[in-house]
């Protein structure tokens, strides 16, 4: 079956959307509930695309307009998708569309009211149907989708521009802070891209079980307790932003599984640990990571063959280190920590809960950590503890700005390296910069990356 793709956009003058509405791009599916409609439809390879905006001016899809109650009887057999259900009470307080009927379970994408509006007491009323029920529970419900793809056929949900040229504009998911999180994903192989969501949860992007997916150029932020969570493999983060975090128990990035890629991406003021990894072969490159709560990198639990490289990491909470890397079982071994410059941590830069041969740190730049560069780690011999002006960083106001190109001066910017094992004598150099690399990097949303 050829693959297909859904087109979605946010209607201002209508939340809802009619079961008629075929998806296209001349048709397309409309509101919160087109949105979810499209996620109840895709089938692997198949990709949804939602009409988006600048970054600053995004479609919003707001999560308080879907809402899920519970009957007192079972409706499968006569309530159907699309159907019209409203408050069964005198005044027209609520009403929407049945978006999946299951048992006793209806969820419904709201065109008058919201969430709030519903209150059990006042029951329901099938207006399709002419079938009325009383309710014993109302709550609102993530963006879901639970529909696998395959390695072969990822499913594809993307921001587009005006006429749904895929990458074109961002779209945005507004959290509500009844719900525990943005969007939920619960099965594997999923691209996601220009996604913005913000707002009061416990989690804005819900990979649970959702092994292999990748999310591009996504924004994370708000009063939120996490941003994106995975206890799958094989999740890619990147060229992510994650922006001021509310404070709470878990990292702005929590990823409890093996083969996690967290790379190019921009923390900044995470309120807690910035990149949280359980795992094994999990990598964390190239990323900025600006005033953390506690950690900027925290390796804990049973972790093995971790490797951080080429990380600007600045500032942490008061007594976190930069970079913490925990020892505890016999199998907690190969931390590889190389390129990263690590700056004013407000303990040491690099922190092992013990010491382990394994682990190996080399060709990074420290200055200004409060207790020292590393604990229990031997000192890396071309690993640099400098004093350059700014800490190297070309704008003096980089702690404002996250502004963290490298001056044209910095120590360890342009550094050679012999590779000793290469017996070609003419082959055997190359350059390194401690921190990220002296290119021109593809911009975070119009702010300022790093290197140059």
């Amino acid at each position: 079956m050829p693959a297909t793709t859904y087109y979605v956009s946010d209607n201002t003058t209508s939340r809802g959307w009619l079961l008629a509405q075929t998806g296209t791009a001349i048709d397309p599916l409309l509101g919160s509930g087109g949105l979810q409609r499209a996620l109840n439809l895709v089938a692997a390879g198949d990709t949804i695309i939602v009409k988006g905006g600048a970054f600053a001016t995004p479609s919003v899809f707001e999560q308080v307009y879907l809402a899920s109650v519970t009957t007192t009887n079972d409706k499968s057999a006569t309530w159907l998708v699309g159907d019209s259900v409203r408050d069964n009470s005198t005044g027209l307080i609520w009403q929407g569309k049945i978006l999946s009927v299951a048992a006793k379970v209806i969820k419904i994408a709201l065109d008058v009211g919201d969430y709030t509006s519903i209150a059990t007491a006042n029951g329901i009323n099938n207006t399709t149907r002419t079938d009325t029920d009383t309710l014993s529970a109302k709550a609102t419900y993530c963006f879901t989708c639970l529909t696998a793809g395959t390695i072969a056929a990822y499913i594809t949900i993307t921001g587009g521009d005006a006429s749904y040229v895929a990458g074109g504009g961002f779209f945005k998911i507004n959290c509500s802070p009844n719900v525990s999180g943005g969007l939920y994903l619960g099965v594997a192989y999923y691209n996601i891209k220009y996604m913005i969501s913000t707002g009061p949860s416990d989690v804005n992007l819900n990979l649970t079980a959702a092994s292999y997916s990748q999310v591009y150029r996504c924004y994370f932020g708000g009063a939120v307790t996490r941003c994106v969570y995975s206890n799958a493999v094989g999740i890619r983060l990147e060229e992510c932003v994650f922006a001021t975090l509310s404070a709470g128990t878990n990292a702005a990035a929590e990823l409890d599984s093996n083969y996690q890629v967290v790379l190019r991406c921009k923390f900044i003021a995470a309120r807690n640990i910035a990149i949280s990894f359980i795992g094994q072969g999990c990598i964390a490159e190239e990323n900025i990571i600006h005033a953390s709560g506690r950690n900027a990198i925290a390796v804990t639990g049973v972790s093995n063959s971790v490797f951080i490289k080429g990380n600007i990491i600045d500032g942490t909470g008061a007594t976190y280190a930069g970079i913490l890397l925990t020892v505890s079982a016999a199998n907690q071994i190969g931390y590889r920590v190389f390129d990263n410059r690590i700056t004013n941590c407000a303990t040491y830069g690099i922190e092992q809960s013990a010491a382990d041969q394994s682990t190996r740190e080399d060709y990074n730049y420290f200055q200004s950590n409060s207790s020292g560069d590393r604990l229990n780690i031997a000192v890396g011999a071309n690993s640099i503890a400098g004093s350059d002006t700014n800490c190297g960083f070309a704008d003096s106001a980089y702690a404002t700005s996250h502004d963290f190109r490298l001056a044209s001066n910095a120590s360890g910017r342009r550094t050679a390296i012999d590779f000793d094992w290469d017996l070609v004598t003419s082959l055997n150099k190359a350059y390194i910069t401690m921190g990220l690399p002296p290119t021109d990097m593809i911009p975070y949303f119009g702010s300022k990356s790093g290197g140059k």
